[in-house]
């Protein structure tokens, strides 16, 4: 028999927990799309993560393949959506 000492978390923070360390990058990171991403994603430029989707229920995030989706946003302001697979950390 199992006895805790105090009561373990409720699922919904145990599963938030683990979705959290699935994510490679985290909000404000600083990143840039790899050498072989398609032009589209600046491939080199820098970018800021300022959003992050581990759930892809959302009609618009199944065009990409399972994992992660971050929001990106340029130093000119503009934004676009990448796969995990497709980003880097920005290194100067």
């Amino acid at each position: 028999m199992t006895m805790f000492l105090v009561s373990p978390p409720p699922m919904e923070i145990r599963i938030f927990r683990l979705i959290l360390d699935m994510a490679r990058f985290n909000y404000n990171d600083i990143v840039t799309a790899s050498p072989s991403a398609p032009p589209v994603f600046r491939p080199g430029a820098r970018a800021w993560i300022v959003g992050v989707y581990e759930n892809q229920t959302d009609a618009w995030l199944k065009r990409f393949p399972p994992g992660v989706v971050y929001s990106i946003e340029f130093e000119d302001g503009s934004s676009i959506e990448v796969h995990e697979s497709m980003l880097e950390k920005w290194t100067d």
